[in-house]
């Protein structure tokens, strides 16, 4: 059997509200569920300023079904991009903020154009300077503080891209820069640097913000501030422009009231 050309006409213009039909009823019962969507930085529950925030918001907003993703910076905001995210929390370098506030790298992510991406509100809620591990058997554990030009030919261990590029990026140009010797661990995550400085005496990268628990006796490694390093990192909570999403709003208000605090 063969359908006319009215007939075939008509199948398509069916298959099109077939989809459209199934579009329309996927965004209804997005809108129905009202979840707010937040995506968060790795390790985040280790950082006090984002568990206070979310809990914060948790307990003083019961009624809303909050859903939070973990996912790499760069997917963070690809998310946010295609409005599978409400809410982002992410950890960036102050360095790389121009000045629309603006990610370039990790908004960017491939693309070099800010003009393909959305634009995004941004709320910075804490700050960080960055500090250096240093062991016991290193000259520097008996300072209080060390200056940036005391690290020229020091071996440092620093981040890999596990956190972010910009923020690995950021981090190993300042301290080419400094005639630092960079030295790549084995493990380049936040968490692992502490112990690195005790297994190996090198000095390591502190970003300040995760504490995990340490057993007595487990670290001997302490932080130190660097005079002159002139390395922030932020938390900062991105929003689309102008989303009108549920309960993004409600977020957003509890955090800039947070970060007043």
């Amino acid at each position: 059997m063969e359908l006319t050309p009215e007939g075939r006409t008509f199948i398509g213009s069916a298959q099109r509200i077939v989809i459209e039909t199934d579009w329309v009823n996927q965004k209804a019962r997005l809108i129905r569920t009202n979840h707010l969507r937040v995506g968060l930085f790795y390790y985040s529950a280790l950082v006090k300023k984002r568990t206070t925030l979310t809990d914060g918001f948790s307990r003083d907003f019961k009624h809303v079904p909050m859903q939070c993703t973990t996912m790499s910076q760069a997917k963070l905001f690809q998310a946010l991009k295609d409005d599978e995210l409400d809410i982002v929390i992410a950890l960036l370098p102050k360095l790389t903020m121009n000045t629309n506030g603006v990610v370039r790298d990790e908004v960017m992510m491939s693309a070099n154009d800010h003009k393909t991406h959305p634009k995004l509100d941004a709320l910075e809620i804490g700050m960080q300077n960055v500090s250096l591990w240093v062991p016991q058997s290193h000259e520097f554990y008996e300072y209080e503080k060390i200056r940036a030009e005391q690290l020229a030919g020091e071996n440092v261990a620093i981040l890999n891209r596990f956190h972010s590029v910009s923020l690995a990026e950021t981090i190993a140009r300042r301290l080419t820069e400094l005639k630092v010797n960079i030295v790549t661990p084995p493990e380049g995550d936040a968490l692992s640097m502490r112990r690195f400085s005790d297994l190996t005496g090198c000095l390591s990268i502190d970003l300040g913000w995760f504490q995990p628990e340490q057993k007595k006796g487990t670290s001997r490694a302490v932080s130190r501030y660097v005079e002159g390093l002139g390395l922030t990192t932020v938390i900062e909570v991105f929003r689309q422009f102008g989303s009108t999403r549920p309960f993004t709003q409600d977020f957003w208000d509890f955090a800039s009231r947070t970060s007043e605090n």
